[in-house]
Parts: C-alpha cells; structure tokens; sequence
C-alpha cells in the first residue's frame, strides 16, 4: 500500500503555463494513500532526472497538472507514476497521521466541493456479500480512491430484496451532506435509495436523503440533506419492487 497518510499537505502550486492556449492555471493537491493493486491505472512512469533541480513533488505536480488523464500521482526517490484513478472529493483536512513510506501520493482538490474533513475515509462498513466473489468489498468505496480498470473493480451487493451498506463513523457526526461515486460499467444499479443517519444503524434512523437515479457512468451524485442528522452510523438501503444490486464505487461523508 501507497501509505501517504490522510493528513491532507496542501501543494500550492506555481502558475503553470498551458502551452496550447498560453493561458495560466494553479493546481492545488494534498496527500492521501492510495492502495498499491490501483497500479494498474499508471499512465506513466517517469524517472526523476539526475540532478534534479526541484522537489520531487513540484516535478510531478508539473507532469500531472500539464497531463489530461492524470487524477493523482505517487512518487519515490527515483520515479513518478501518473496515474488515472476515480478520485473522491475531499475537504483541506483530514483524519490520520502521515507515514513514513518511502512513496508519497496526491491527488488534486476539486473545487468548489464539501469544506470539511471526508467523516467515511477509512470508517468500517458493513454490507452483504459481493454480487460475485470477484466484485471489489464494501470496505473499499471509503478509500478515497479507485482504479476502475475493469467491471469488477467496484462494490455491487448480491442481489436482494433490500440490499444495503452501512459506514461507521465511530463518533456520532452531525451530517449534512453524502456523495456517491457511481461505476462507470453497473452505474445502473444506483438508484432507488433512501440515505439514513443514526444511532441504530438500520434503516429505522431518520432519512437524509433520498435518490431515485438511475445514476449514469461514473456519475457523482451529492444528496443533501435539509439540515444536519446527528448519527454513528450512515446507511445506504435500495429499496425497490424485486431482487436487485447495489453497486458504486466511492462514497464520502461530510458535516458541511
């Protein structure tokens, strides 16, 4: 695993010269882990050149903001590695503490998007069996991070009367606002969703939201709520007339 940790480092880039237009933009990155099976979404690889005159992380700050499809880079002390990944929205702080792996990731922050911490990164989650053993767990859509190279690489649930998944917190948050990353290849099975926060843990905690979908590739759906819902747990339940699945890929928590 990338062990970058989810203190978030703001990189408040220089103004980089887009050469194609001659027009200026700031990129602005912070550092988050990234799991080392998402490696096979590299877009590049590039040594660091001998007699590197810049911080690794200015040199491949350059290379992925002047990149189209590059969405987060990692770097060691002799390479780059460029990477196309679904990248959640994440806020200028987060939980943890930064390791000291000898590879260090980031990924941009998108703005305008939620100002606080994400409250799901890393939190448990409970849920029924994949749809197949091949499908991604639950525990993975609160990484921040996913490489959807193939079908398989996202969450879908077994197919159920009412399929569910549910975040721990740990704490009880006041939540106002959960986003969703749908899969770019079973996006059509987010949809039919009632967003509940709580204590219990079930789908007998008050409703946040509600999303009928269906949702399209790769779409990011933001439900929020009319006001804050003080809870433990956050659950996402599908309830629908037949047996079906739910599938996505991230989901993020916010207060605000």
């Amino acid at each position: 695993m990338f062990r970058g940790g989810l203190v978030v480092f703001l990189l408040l880039l220089f103004l980089l010269p887009l050469q194609k237009t001659g027009a200026t933009m700031t990129a602005v990155y912070h550092q988050m882990t990234i799991n080392s099976y998402d490696r096979q979404c590299v877009e590049a690889t590039v040594p660091l050149p001998t007699g590197l005159n810049l911080s690794p992380w200015l040199f491949c700050s350059r290379l992925c903001t002047n990149n189209p499809s590059c969405t987060a880079y990692c770097y060691s002390e002799s390479a780059c590695q460029l990477l196309n990944l679904i990248v959640a929205p994440d806020g200028y702080s987060s939980q943890g503490a930064v390791s000291s792996s000898a590879v260090s990731c980031y990924v941009p922050y998108s703005s305008p998007g939620p100002a606080t911490t994400d409250l799901a990164r890393g939190k448990p989650v409970t849920t029924e069996d994949t749809l197949i053993l091949d499908y991604a767990r639950g525990q993975t859509v609160v990484l921040g991070a996913k490489c959807e190279y193939t079908d398989l690489d996202c969450f879908c649930s077994t197919y159920q009367l009412t399929p569910y998944l549910i975040v721990n917190l740990e704490t009880t948050q006041d939540v106002t606002t959960v986003v969703i990353t749908a899969s770019k290849n079973k996006y059509e099975d987010l949809g039919d969703l009632v967003v509940h926060v709580g204590n219990a843990g079930d789908d007998s905690d008050p409703v946040l939201s509600r999303y009928t979908g269906p949702a399209g590739p790769g779409e990011v759906v933001t439900l929020r709520g009319s006001s804050a819902l003080p809870g433990r747990y956050v659950s996402l339940y599908k309830k629908s007339f037949l047996e079906n699945a739910l599938c996505l890929c991230l989901l993020q928590v916010y207060s605000a």
